[in-house]
């Protein structure tokens, strides 16, 4: 699944987010607000984790709702801005 549909339907998702990561606390979660790099800094804080490896975990977590993955998605944005 493309990310900017999750940012897009952040709050369809954030259930959904906060099942999968239960370290993140609701304020955490409050702040991503569907920007990809927040929830990167979010997970890293929480469960100490390198970027790498977070991002691959949020890729996992992306797949469950559809083909593309999120990494793709950043790799896009980050070259773009």
């Amino acid at each position: 699944m493309q990310w900017q549909t999750i940012a897009t339907d952040w709050n369809y998702y954030l259930p959904k987010a906060r099942r999968h990561w239960l370290a993140l606390s609701d304020a955490q979660l409050a702040t991503i607000d569907g920007r990809f790099d927040r929830l990167v800094e979010c997970l890293q804080e929480s469960y100490g984790l390198s970027a790498d490896v977070v991002e691959e975990d949020i890729q996992e977590w992306c797949s469950t709702f559809g083909d593309q993955s999120a990494a793709e998605q950043s790799a896009g944005e980050k070259a773009a801005g």
